[in-house]
Parts: C-alpha cells; structure tokens; sequence
C-alpha cells in the first residue's frame, strides 16, 4: 500500500512504472538467497508431513523468498519504489504463488523411518 502511495504521488502511476529499468539481477538475487532457507524448510515440512500442503508450502515458500528479499535490500542501491514494486515485491508474490503450485510434492515423507510400513 505505501509502494503504491509513493508511486501515486509522483506523477500517473503507470508512467512511473514504465520508466523503471529492468533489473532482473534483484529477481535472480532474491531467489538464490532464498533457496538454502527453502530447501531447509522443505526438507523439515517434510518429514512433518502437513495436513493442508497447498497451506504450507506457500508459507514455506513467503518465509523463504522473503529472506531472500531482505538479503537483496542489502546489496541493491535502487531505491525507487516503482523498482521495489516491480522487481522485490512483484517476484516474491509470483514465487509464493509457484510454490503453492508444487504443494503435493511436501505431501510424501523424505525419509522413511525404522517403524514405517
């Protein structure tokens, strides 16, 4: 909402987004940082095999890529809000939804284990 606000008040807001340069390296960034976090997560949801996976995987998967954007905040000099809409905010929403979509895979156990049939 406060993205969104700032754009507003610099002028039309899909000329501000238009004029933003690409920067698909914060994307490529956020994802990297977020995948030892993801796999430790996966790894752990799995073996606690969850009632509702669609649930937790796109918890799992907002907890991870949102590390991952935390990481990106510390090494991107663009300070623009359009640029944080389109290329830190934008991906994470895209990601967690992704991994709503690979949610049956966290339905099988990792491991099995010695009292297992």
């Amino acid at each position: 909402v406060l993205l969104v606000g700032t754009i507003a008040a610099n002028g039309s807001p899909l000329e501000v987004l238009l004029q933003v340069t690409p920067h698909p390296s914060c994307v490529l960034l956020i994802v990297a940082t977020a995948l030892l976090p993801g796999a430790t997560l996966v790894r752990m949801l799995r073996d606690a095999a969850p009632l509702q996976a669609a649930w937790t995987a796109g918890f799992a998967g907002l907890a991870s890529l949102a590390v991952g954007a935390l990481g990106a905040q510390f090494v991107c000099s663009n300070d623009a809000a359009a640029h944080h809409l389109l290329w830190h905010f934008a991906p994470v929403v895209l990601l967690t939804v992704a991994s709503i979509a690979v949610s049956p895979s966290l339905g099988r156990p990792h491991r099995q284990g010695p009292y297992s049939t």
